[in-house]
């Protein structure tokens, strides 16, 4: 198999593994016909989405363009802001209301204790998934330039032995 097509299917079985992680660590996976009317499985199946996302942008954009070239305030504001976007998307986007809620569906001005331990737990949790996307898309740009420089520098090495060869052999008398 061509090195691009390996490269593709092996992305393409990444994605869909990563995608099948909040199916199958859900909690109701055995329910799968419920699942797909579950907020917190919406939330958590979005958020894996944007992390997705995350990946590639940081894989393909600002790692080379910020971390490699050592623009690391700039690298790291926006990995904040991605952070911050892909943890409250999701909550922002897929608002669970109870029914025993008013009609305005908020918890007033101070949200109960019980809601801010789970948004704490969540950020906690998914700083730890949001950190992992990004070491490992990082660790993948970064072999992959040492592998080209390493190509490169054989090149060179090649090069230069040739043209040693080559200048030995045509000044000899």
């Amino acid at each position: 198999m061509q090195p691009g097509k390996r490269t593709i299917l092996i992305h393409v079985f990444g994605c869909l593994a990563f995608l099948s992680v909040p199916v199958v660590f859900s909690p109701d996976f055995g329910e799968m016909q419920h699942l797909i009317h579950i907020m917190f499985f919406w939330r958590d199946f979005l958020l894996t989405v944007l992390l997705l996302v995350f990946f590639y942008v940081n894989y393909y954009y600002l790692t080379p363009a910020f971390y490699i070239t050592k623009k690391y305030f700039i690298f790291f504001g926006l990995v904040l802001v991605a952070y911050l976007i892909s943890v409250s998307l999701p909550e922002l986007l897929i608002v669970h209301r109870p029914p025993h809620e008013g009609m305005r569906g908020d918890f007033g001005p101070h949200p109960p204790r019980h809601h801010r331990i789970r948004f704490f737990f969540l950020f906690n949790h998914n700083f730890l998934q949001f950190l992992i996307v990004l070491i490992f898309s990082m660790l993948l740009k970064i072999r992959e330039r040492l592998k080209q420089t390493e190509t490169e520098k054989a090149n060179a090495e090649l090069s230069y032995l040739k043209a040693q060869i080559n200048h030995t052999f045509y000044s000899t008398p």
